[in-house]
């Protein structure tokens, strides 16, 4: 709603544009009435003289008197108005200058024109806060009900309220009050009536948006030229003073925010020179109050070194010189420019350089705008740490997860083997037990082979069973050796003579290749004679021709024993999992060879607990396998020996 103000009823003075037209009426008036009885006194002096004709020249000469008497009022009467109205536009201004809030300004803005043109009934329309609908937004001397007939529509080309084709027109516009509901307007109107006339003079508010005053005058009444012009005149000094109005507003709180904001601020020239600072900037730079004016903005920022997502510096991005190049080129610029403290140190910072224009439009000052990103680079470093942590940590979980599942695979596995090669021993030694205990022999070879088939399913049944003792003591540590030094040569050969038989049963060829110099090592000689077993059991298992090599040697301080045969091989995916407990070559349940798949688990146990290493090698499956072992001689041996027994 707009603001109405009604101020008490002002009679328009002599000095005003209304009194001052009365008093050059009354003028002429009192002009035509002195010719009058001018003439009147001249006709009765000629019918009663003797002398007519004399009177003649009294009578022109009291004409031309009243008629220079008039001239001169009226020439008085025009200076008048012209200092009134000079005195009426300073009192406007100086009204619009000492008012800061808009509804003030306004109505004693209105409130001056009133008392300059003696016209009391006014409307302002503009547009609300500079940037809304175009509306009537203050009345001086008109009720709530004309303020609700007198709501303007849109400017344009088809506005149908006087003050809206005004603004669109620009020019004044003057009309009655028809198409605004006249009788019921006119009630609202005492001293004008249904007859008044409406006067709209436009003018520009506030960058170029149009707004209108308008006034009422009675029926009858109109403005001269010299009215109309000091109309415009004071349409002009409101628009000068809402204009400042609101750019003193913009201007605080832009001061406010400089005040207030942690940002910095720079004012620079076209050639990049500090003009003025804010205090933000002042603060971060480190320097003294006043102390950046005249500095160069190439003295105080420099190039970052533009980063990738891994946080890596690569090639310089835009500097001070480019970014001032561009903001003078296309209008703004925003990017990152690093900047230097007052102690040396530096930041980044995150940038915005805009041009400041004068109103004919030249290009007349740089506006910077900065925000430190200190902290925002850290946390995205830190992110990008915490990224690669988290990342690091997802492929360790994986890799757990992984092995987890293996471990599981081959647990099951072997619960599944190790099953099948409990029952299969146990099945032979009850089936052969009950046919002896049913007396099925035909005679006492078959009753000889019975027996000999249950002591063999029993010794396997056996090696099982040690086999899982073996692997349980070396899960909690408790595996015993009595580490003495002996020439491991012999042990050697025997296992070689044990195996023998199995590898000649295959058509498999056995070689040796042992030193006849002692091999001394400090070994538990029955723990090194089951690895050898082991290993040379499983040479021989998963070998179906070729032979089974066996080597010997003393290299760099250590013996070196190595089993090596031409059978399947193992898959370059197997072989890191084969020293595993429950690995195997073939892991499947219908594997063709029997076994718990515990044998080089528990040869790794044994080989560390005499100090020394093994390990497997395999160029592919059918290429065969060699397994190497390291022991320490018996010079480094003897002294671990020692500390074992103690």
């Amino acid at each position: 709603m707009p603001s109405t103000y009604s101020p008490s009823p002002a009679t328009p003075g002599v000095s005003s544009p209304a009194g001052i037209a009365r008093a050059k009426r009354r003028s002429l008036v009192l002009a035509i009435v002195g010719a009058l009885l001018a003439c009147l006194t001249v006709g009765w002096i000629a019918s009663s003289s003797r002398v007519p004709w004399a009177a003649f020249p009294a009578g022109l000469a009291l004409i031309l008197a009243a008629g220079w008497l008039h001239r001169t009022r009226v020439l008085d009467l025009d200076r008048a108005q012209a200092r009134e109205a000079q005195l009426t536009l300073y009192r406007v201004g100086d009204t619009l200058a000492r008012f800061d809030r808009e509804d003030d300004l306004v109505h004693h803005a209105l409130d001056a024109v009133a008392e300059g043109t003696g016209l009391r009934h006014w409307a302002l329309y503009a547009h609300r806060g500079g940037r809304g609908e175009f509306t009537l937004i203050a009345t001086r001397g008109l009720t709530p009900e004309a303020s609700a007939a007198l709501e303007p529509d849109a400017p344009g080309p088809d506005a149908r309220a006087h003050a809206s084709r005004a603004a669109w027109l620009g020019e004044i516009v003057v009309g009655g009050l028809a198409g605004l509901e006249r009788d019921a307007f006119a009630a609202t109107l005492p001293m004008l009536g249904a007859d008044a006339e409406v006067v709209s003079v436009p003018f520009l508010e506030h960058e170029g948006l149009p707004a209108t005053v308008q006034c009422f005058l009675p029926a009858g009444a109109s403005l001269a030229n010299g009215e109309r012009a000091l109309l415009r005149w004071m349409a002009a000094q409101l628009a000068s003073g809402l204009r400042r109005l609101r750019l003193e507003r913009r201007d605080q709180i832009l001061a406010s925010y400089l005040v207030g904001t942690s940002e910095i601020v720079l004012e620079l020239d076209l050639d990049g020179v500090v003009s003025s600072a804010n205090r933000a900037a002042e603060l971060a730079l480190l320097v003294p109050p006043g102390e950046l004016l005249g500095c160069r903005l190439d003295d105080l920022a420099f190039a970052p070194r533009a980063t990738t997502a891994d946080g890596e510096a690569h090639v310089p991005a835009s500097g001070p010189a480019a970014a001032l190049d561009v903001a003078r080129a296309s209008g703004e610029f925003s990017g990152e420019l690093g900047f230097l403290r007052g102690d040396g140190s530096t930041f980044p910072a995150e940038v915005r350089l805009s041009p400041a224009h004068d109103r004919a439009g030249a290009l007349i000052a740089i506006v910077l705008v900065a925000r430190d990103i200190t902290e925002r680079r850290e946390g995205e470093q830190d992110i990008r740490a915490r990224g690669a942590e988290l990342g690091s940590m997802n492929e360790r979980l994986l890799d757990a997860n992984h092995e987890l599942e293996q471990a599981r695979r081959l647990q099951n596995d072997f619960l599944a083997n190790t099953s099948h090669e409990l029952r299969t021993p146990l099945n032979a030694v009850i089936g052969f037990a009950t046919l002896l205990e049913q007396r099925i022999d035909a005679d006492e070879g078959e009753r000889l082979d019975f027996a000999r088939s249950i002591r063999e399913a029993a010794e396997h049944l056996l090696a099982v069973i040690n086999d899982l003792l073996d692997l349980a003591k070396a899960e909690a540590g408790r595996f015993e050796l009595r580490l003495l030094v002996a020439d491991v040569a012999p042990t050697i050969r025997a296992a070689v003579d044990a195996l023998q038989p199995m590898a000649s049963a295959k058509g498999l060829a056995v070689r040796v290749d042992v030193p006849r110099e002692p091999l001394l090592a400090a070994v538990d000689l029955a723990r090194f004679r089951q690895v050898l077993l082991n290993l040379l059991g499983n040479a021989v298992k998963f070998t179906d021709r070729g032979e089974v090599r066996v080597r010997a040697a003393i290299d760099a301080g250590s013996i070196v024993v190595s089993v090596e045969d031409t059978g399947v091989g193992i898959a370059p995916e197997r072989r890191a999992a084969l020293f595993s407990k429950y690995a195997q070559a073939d892991p499947s349940y219908h594997r063709r060879q029997r076994g718990t798949g515990l044998g080089l688990a528990i040869s790794r146990a044994l080989v560390d607990l005499m100090g020394g290493t093994i390990q497997l090698t395999s160029e592919g499956v059918n290429r065969g396998t060699a397994v190497r072992i390291t022991l320490p001689v018996a010079q480094a041996a003897a002294a671990e020996a020692e500390s074992c027994e103690s």
